[in-house]
């Protein structure tokens, strides 16, 4: 019962991160192929 309760809180944390933009997520192909990341603002440049 303790290892599901880890496993929901820890899910839980990673949908926080991500609602807070701190994370970034990359899915790949196939199940349960993802990638964490920390989040990097777009870089932006203004033509003049």
């Amino acid at each position: 019962m303790q290892k599901r309760i880890h496993a929901i809180v820890t899910f839980l944390a990673l949908l926080e991160l991500l609602n807070l933009q701190m994370i970034d997520i990359t899915v790949g192909m196939g199940y349960n192929n993802f990638w964490l990341e920390e989040y990097k603002e777009p870089d932006v440049f203004e033509e003049e």
